[in-house]
């Protein structure tokens, strides 16, 4: 009985009730958590995402506000780059899987900057470069890697390639400031991690930027980028989050620390 009374109001548009509590997040602020059966169902995935977002409401709004800007602004750049890369035969956009909020997976976007036999490519380069297996385990990213393709070097330097991650920022799975990206395979070296920070970490969606981009990129200690981020996350606040917008734009353009 109670099913059919729902699909009867919902399909005479009457929208059911709507609670709306202020509940505290972990991040020290508050947010709303609202709740709706039928009129879920109706809203876009954008928004459902917006709703049930761990972030307090200004930083998913400055998000979406921050990358639709982006996406509209750099529209021109992205097409250009798509091209670029499409020029060697292979896909334009790569995908991997990646540890978001509350360790929940999502799938992140990048344009493609290495070669599609790459694992292959790497295995060879460790059977020669002994030495460069270590670097790899300790930084999870090698100075000279060789499986990089055309204009992969190029748009690493300058974090083009993560240019499509303002989809994600747009869905919800990302944000625009906040800890970096982590690979499974980095989440395996526990010992990486203090346990405090390793909570911290996964409070929040992982950012396009973040405390450890403005402060050296890769030429920072690994154990000092967890921490850097964790102290973001234990300290969220929207002058910090504009603060490392304006101070990203700089970073990026010098190159230092990219590879």
């Amino acid at each position: 009985m109670r099913i059919l009374e729902e699909k009867r109001a919902f399909r005479q548009n009457v929208r059911p009730s709507v609670a709306i509590a202020l509940s505290r997040s972990g991040t020290g602020s508050h947010r709303l958590a609202i709740r709706a059966d039928l009129i879920g169902r109706r809203l876009t995935p954008i928004l459902r995402r917006t709703l049930n977002s761990p972030l307090p409401v200004w930083k998913r709004g400055f998000d979406i506000a921050v990358s639709l800007a982006a996406i509209m602004v750099l529209a021109p750049v992205l097409l250009m780059i798509s091209a670029l890369v499409a020029m060697d035969g292979g896909p334009v956009i790569y995908s991997c899987k990646r540890p978001g909020a509350m360790k929940r997976s999502f799938r992140m976007f990048k344009f493609r900057t290495m070669k599609m036999d790459g694992d292959r490519i790497l295995e060879a380069y460790f059977a020669e470069h002994p030495d460069a297996r270590a670097e790899y385990n300790k930084r999870f990213k090698l100075r000279d890697d060789p499986r990089i393709a055309g204009a992969g070097r190029f748009l690493r330097r300058y974090s083009l390639d993560e240019l499509p991650q303002l989809f994600n920022v747009l869905r919800g799975d990302m944000s625009i400031v906040g800890p970096r990206p982590r690979g499974y395979n980095e989440l395996t070296q526990a010992c990486l991690f203090d346990g405090a920070d390793f909570d911290a970490y996964f409070r929040v969606p992982p950012g396009m930027t973040g405390l450890w981009q403005v402060s050296g990129r890769s030429d920072t200690d690994y154990g000092i980028r967890i921490q850097l981020d964790a102290e973001y996350v234990r300290t969220i606040a929207l002058k910090r989050d504009v603060a490392i917008v304006l101070r990203t734009i700089p970073a990026l353009l010098s190159g230092r620390g990219a590879y």
